[in-house]
Formats: structure tokens, sequence, C-alpha cells
């Protein structure tokens, strides 16, 4: 586990505004503050957790109260909001554009969705981020509670279900062989 992972993130956040960097911060000492009053996962492992489940947070919350405004957002509305695309011109005063022209060069609703689309794979990246870290801390803790090979027996889950059950492999030999014969 990285030692101070708040830290490290708060030093790489210099994009963000104080306030999302405040909320952020409030968010993670409160959960923190949870994991502790429960005792809950090592000490070590709780800030770890804690942060990279405030991440997660405030991607989604990001997702919701920004992207989806811009997506949502008639021409008028997106003209309001100053969203222009980034290889809008200057404004040229001796050639002012119509109000149409200027709509052309505003960000397509192509441009929307793929700028949502990074959004939503980097909060894939951070829900993956966040499932390693939980998924360690509770191997840690329970590797010192002793608990590890109870806590395996009592899965709902078997080695069939966790792997490549041998019935499908031979469906899927046959459905391949069909389907060269087909050729």
């Amino acid at each position: 586990m990285e030692d101070n992972m708040l830290q490290s993130g708060l030093d790489e956040a210099e994009d963000e505004t104080s306030e999302e960097c405040q909320t952020t911060v409030a968010i993670v000492n409160l959960i923190k503050h949870r994991l502790d009053m429960e005792d809950f996962l090592n000490t070590k492992d709780r800030e770890s957790v804690a942060y990279r489940l405030a991440e997660v947070m405030m991607c989604a919350k990001d997702l919701y109260t920004k992207r989806l405004k811009c997506l949502t957002a008639d021409s008028e509305e997106r003209e309001q909001m100053g969203i222009l695309g980034e290889d809008t011109p200057p404004e040229d005063p001796e050639n002012p554009r119509s109000s149409a022209e200027a709509n052309e060069q505003s960000i397509s609703v192509f441009d929307d969705l793929a700028y949502t689309r990074m959004h939503l794979i980097r909060l894939r990246d951070l829900i993956s981020d966040f499932d390693g870290s939980f998924m360690e801390a509770m191997a840690a803790q329970r590797e010192d509670e002793g608990n590890e090979e109870t806590w395996l027996q009592e899965s709902e889950w078997n080695e069939d279900e966790l792997g490549e059950a041998p019935e499908v492999s031979e469906e899927m030999e046959d459905h391949d062989a069909w389907a060269r014969s087909e050729d």
C-alpha cells in the first residue's frame, strides 16, 4: 500500500478547484472516521480505501452535475454556459460571425459523447483501483485475524463458477468444429 495516499492524491489534483479538493478531503475524513469507529480494516489500509472511494464519488458527481448538463443542453443553453470547441477561433471584430456560424463551431454531440466516454473510462479505472485497494485490505485483515481459510470456505462461489466450466469449453469446441466445417 502506498503511504499517505491522500497527500499524493491532493498533490496530483492541481487542476481541481479548491472546493473540489476540500470536498474530497471531507469525504475521505468522514469515511476514514467511520472505518476507525468500527475498527474495520487495518489502520494502514483505512486511508487508502477511503481515498479511493472518495475519488470514485467525486468522479461520479462530476459526471452527474457537469457532463449530464452539457449533454442535455440545447444550443442556446450551451452558448450561455460558454461551451465552445477548443478549436473555436477568437471573435474577430472586423469579421463578426453570425450566431449560426458560432453554433457550427461549438462542440458537436460526437465530441460531447467522446468526452463523456473518457469520463466513464476514468470512473471505471477509479472503481477498479478502489476494488483492488479494498480487496487487498480485506485480505490483509483476514490474514491478521487468521480467518482466510474460513472466508474461502464460506464463499458462495465454487471453483466451477469462478473458472470456465468443462461443459462450456466442450460446447465451444463443438461450435468451433461446426463453424470450421461450414467454411
